[in-house]
């Protein structure tokens, strides 16, 4: 069957199946591993801006775009050339406008997923100094209790010490003075009148 190809339906078919195989690895390695397996090629940092920012058009240069090129290119210069008989040049070109546009959709349908990542799960304990919160179990004067915080929307619980060396008992609201590691805090009571 080989031997039956010109150099047109070789180059179709050698991109077609490169571009898809390279497409299930990829889509394998991520699904498995839950790693982000794509490259992006000439820029190290993320732009929140659209395609036309100077930045989107290296975004536009990933491992998965060029995988979604390559597969596209293959897949219609193949259905040009045989299915519809269309003459070499302009089956080159219906393969090439082809694969930019799978690249394009590719970079804005991965611009648009890295949009959803939200950093609000990250908590940085050093957002909590001088913040207000409230006792949820009791301080001893010896040892730990607990509060409740609110930080960017969110309510984390955490350790707390007195500061005073004095009881705080639940539902006292606190003044958080000092952070002492990445879960506990040293608190005082204010007056809430």
């Amino acid at each position: 069957m080989v031997e039956n190809l010109n150099a047109y339906q070789m180059t179709f078919w050698f991109c077609a199946l490169c571009g898809t195989g390279f497409f299930l690895i990829n889509t394998v390695l991520s699904m498995v591993s839950g790693v982000d397996t794509d490259l992006d090629i000439g820029s190290h940092h993320t732009t929140h801006e659209g395609i036309g920012s100077p930045d989107a058009a290296f975004q536009l240069i990933s491992l998965t775009s060029l995988t979604g090129f390559v597969m596209m290119f293959g897949w219609i210069g193949l259905t040009c050339y045989e299915q519809f008989h269309l003459d070499p040049l302009l089956t080159f070109l219906c393969a090439l406008s082809a694969g930019f546009i799978t690249m394009y959709l590719t970079a804005k349908i991965f611009q648009s997923a890295k949009r959803l990542a939200s950093n609000g799960s990250v908590f940085d304990i050093s957002q909590a100094l001088g913040k207000v919160a409230v006792v949820y179990a009791r301080i001893p004067v010896d040892g730990k209790g607990q509060i409740q915080i609110a930080i960017s929307s969110l309510t984390h619980e955490l350790d707390a010490i007195s500061s005073d060396n004095v009881v705080i008992e639940s539902n006292t609201h606190v003044e958080v003075i000092r952070i002492l590691d990445n879960a506990t805090v040293i608190v005082k009571p204010i007056n809430k009148n």
